[in-house]
């Protein structure tokens, strides 16, 4: 019996992405489902080489843990839901982990959830769903919304108008990702 020749490193290109997407369209699994199950390494180098593909940072479990869930900005059911998290770097910055670069209405969410901006970050699936579900019993589902402003944060009056563009762009955003997840 001759031994298997060793399998080649999975590097994501063109053909690699092709494929995931017509596989993606067969299934109705998301296209990162389908990378995931042509991976033939670590679900790390998936990671990296997609994080690097979209210009965003990669995040290990240990660097889930070195941050700080941002519960009070995107609570616990709707972060196991849409299978992300807002984070605190040690700073206070902000960043968004997702699991699926594919979905740039999740990034736009994630962005609304935080009221501006953050810093995405890419985690693998397991990474993420490990996390979260570690957060089932120790999170408080019912934060105040009288938390004081972290220190030096300056505090803005509510621009209504604004606050209800940011409500309809959630609304139409949430939309598009439920009607995407039934097709």
């Amino acid at each position: 019996m001759t031994p298997l020749p060793p399998s080649k490193p999975f590097v994501i290109d063109q053909a690699h992405l092709r494929r995931a997407r017509n596989l993606a369209r067969q299934t109705g699994r998301s296209i990162i489902a389908e990378l995931e199950q042509l991976n033939n390494g670590s679900a790390e180098d998936l990671v990296l080489q997609l994080a690097k593909l979209f210009g965003m940072g990669a995040v290990t479990m240990a660097g889930l843990h070195a941050l700080v869930p941002a519960f009070d900005l995107l609570r616990l059911p709707l972060a196991r839901r849409w299978g992300c998290l807002l984070m605190r770097e040690a700073d206070g910055t902000l960043v968004g982990v997702l699991s699926d670069p594919f979905d740039p209405d999740l990034q736009l969410w994630l962005n609304s959830q935080a009221h501006g901006a953050v810093l995405m970050r890419l985690a693998s699936s397991s990474d993420l769903q490990s996390y979260l579900t570690r957060h089932d019993g120790h999170v408080i589902e019912s934060i105040p919304s009288d938390l004081p402003e972290p220190a030096g944060t300056p505090v803005h009056p509510v621009d209504s108008q604004l606050l209800a563009e940011t409500v309809e762009a959630t609304r139409e955003v949430l939309q598009r990702a439920m009607r995407r997840r039934t097709e």
